[in-house]
Formats: C-alpha cells, sequence, structure tokens
C-alpha cells in the first residue's frame, strides 16, 4: 500500500510540474489600479509578443532641483508586489542619495501586459533594464531587490553591466519551495515542480558569477527565506560584499542600531559606485571585515573608525536612509 501510495504520488508530482503549477505558487499578479505619487510611467515592449510592460520612475528629493541624478538605481520586486509600491517608497529608502530611480510590473502585474511566468519575468527584467540603461547612459547603475526581486537582479546582474547591487533577503527560490513545501509532501510534488524554475533565478548559481560590489541584507528571525540559505547566497558571492544583519523576520525592517549599519553600508556603496570612495568588504552586525571570497567568517577588524568617517572613508554627514527599505 505505503508503495502504490509512494508512486501514485511521485506521478502527481511530475504531472503537477509538467502542468506549470509553479508559476501560481510563487507568482502573485494583481491588477487593481495603486497611487504612485508624484513618479512618472512609460513602456517598453516586453517578452510576450511585444506586448508593454510598465516602468516607473522618480527622482531622490536629495537631487537639487535642474540636476540630473549621478547615479541610477533599479529595484525588482518580490513576488506579491508592484512597481507603483517600490517607486512610492524610493523616498524612504533612497532619500537620502542624490539618485533616479526606476521600478517595473512584471507581465501580468498591474498594465504590464502577457501572461505572468517565471520565464517572462526574466526576459521581461532584461528588457525594462535595456530601455533603462539608454535613459541612464554613462551614469553607474545599482541593482537592488528584495526577496524574489534579488533573484531577478542577480541574474540581470550577470547578462548587463552594472556598477553595484544591493540584495534584501534574497531568495534562492528553488530552496525555498524545497524548505517551505516539500515537507508538505516528502518532496514527491515539491522536487519536480522545481524543476519548473528557470536556471536564471539559480541564485546560489548567479551569486557566483557576479563581481560588482554588493549589500546583503540579512534578516535574522525570516521564517520563509531562512537565514542560512540568504547567508549561503552571500558566502558563494563571487564579489566584495558588505553584510548587514538585523533582527526581524521577512517583512520586517532594519531599525535603529541595525538601520544605521544599512546606511553606512549603503553610503560607502553609493559612493564606491561614484569612484569616490574604497568599497569597504564589512560585517556590519559582527565589525569584521570580509575580504573577497573569504566566507562569513572573517579576521576580526575595527568597525567603523571613532572619527568622522564611516568604513570607506564616507563622511559620517552623509544620513542614512530611512528604515523602509526592503
Amino acid at each position: 500500500m505505503f508503495v502504490r501510495h509512494f508512486l501514485l504520488v511521485s506521478v502527481a508530482g511530475w504531472l503537477l510540474a509538467l502542468g506549470g503549477c509553479v508559476n501560481g505558487l510563487i507568482l502573485h499578479p494583481s491588477v487593481n489600479p495603486l497611487p504612485m505619487g508624484d513618479a512618472k510611467r512609460f513602456t517598453t515592449p516586453g517578452p510576450d509578443g511585444g506586448q508593454p510592460i510598465e516602468i516607473f520612475t522618480t527622482i531622490s528629493p536629495a537631487v537639487p532641483a535642474g540636476t540630473v541624478a549621478p547615479v541610477v538605481v533599479i529595484e525588482f520586486p518580490p513576488v506579491a508586489e508592484r512597481g507603483e509600491w517600490q517607486v512610492t517608497a524610493a523616498v524612504k529608502r533612497w532619500g537620502s542619495f542624490p539618485v533616479e530611480y526606476y521600478s517595473m510590473n512584471y507581465p501580468g502585474f498591474g498594465k504590464s501586459e502577457g501572461e505572468s511566468s517565471l520565464p517572462h519575468v526574466r526576459d521581461a527584467s532584461l528588457l525594462a533594464f535595456d530601455a533603462i540603461k539608454k535613459r541612464a547612459g554613462n551614469r553607474p547603475i545599482i541593482l537592488a531587490g528584495y526577496s524574489f526581486g534579488g533573484a531577478v537582479a542577480l541574474n540581470v546582474a550577470t547578462q548587463r553591466v552594472v556598477s553595484g547591487i544591493v540584495l534584501s533577503q534574497p531568495a534562492p527560490i528553488r530552496e525555498v519551495l524545497m524548505e517551505y513545501f516539500g515537507p508538505m509532501n516528502l518532496w514527491m510534488v515539491t522536487g519536480p515542480l522545481t524543476l519548473q524554475v528557470p536556471t536564471a533565478f539559480d541564485a546560489m548559481d548567479r551569486a557566483q558569477e557576479v563581481k560588482i560590489p554588493a549589500v546583503f541584507v540579512v534578516a535574522q528571525d525570516d521564517t520563509y527565506v531562512p537565514p542560512y540559505l540568504q547567508l549561503k547566497i552571500a558566502e558563494l558571492y563571487a564579489g566584495p560584499k558588505s553584510i548587514v544583519r538585523f533582527s526581524g523576520g521577512h517583512d520586517s525592517y532594519p531599525k535603529d542600531a541595525d538601520n544605521a549599519a544599512l546606511g553606512r553600508a549603503l553610503s560607502n556603496l553609493y559612493y564606491a559606485v561614484r569612484g569616490m570612495a574604497k568599497f569597504s568588504t564589512i560585517d556590519h552586525d559582527e565589525g569584521e571585515a570580509l575580504p573577497p571570497k573569504a566566507g562569513i567568517a572573517a579576521q576580526r577588524t575595527s568597525g567603523a573608525s571613532a572619527g568622522g568617517a564611516s568604513p570607506g572613508g564616507v563622511p559620517r554627514t552623509v544620513a542614512p536612509p530611512a528604515a523602509e527599505f526592503r
């Protein structure tokens, strides 16, 4: 009886995998109208027969009137969020830095047309980047992504030239599916389903290909993307990295001292991509230097100096962003 049940569940798992269920399991599109504040909207042809995808943009208050922001930030949304939400929160996330900010809606989200699927997210994110790059010109570009958006950002970083990346609770999609849903069916259904996840979103592998400066934001009480998976991506990351850990779950934000550490890390990255500071590879929670490829546990050094500069020589007069960074 057990063998028969095992075989039936296994066959069901493969049938589900062939049926395309992983898209509905991961992506949660919505199409209701959302406010977008002072942001501007434009479209670019998408992957599904050229149907338009939405891109939103705004500039931070730190950009002087009549000037062009020296840095461009492109942030990719998580699985259930929208570009409108991202762009209206940009002031809180990047308000202290002179940046031109962009986000997008994946196909099937908002007014982005086309099928909501992982392959279309993969292709649309690259097409959106190309459209934004035309506006950015030669300015440095920082990619950002929270959770699933981190996997999208990592893939874009392997396919396009960018200057830096911010990964908040990055999600290795296959491993999260196995961790979260696998025990419910002894991995007999979840295992085959994970085969549908495009290799583009294999964050563990993509991390080993990216060599630009990175800031990792790790939620130590995350039950959706366990901290050990977030840190594994950071461990495998091929480029110099700065790590900010904070006490909180998947949908929480760094606060107080944790947020101050995030502000120092983002300041360092921001001025490093502008060529105004050396990027510091530091575990801000532990106060440890992280030489490239040295792993999470590295030789202990002092954290920020007692003087007037944070790691990398960034003046402390540069205000950190508000806590709501995802």
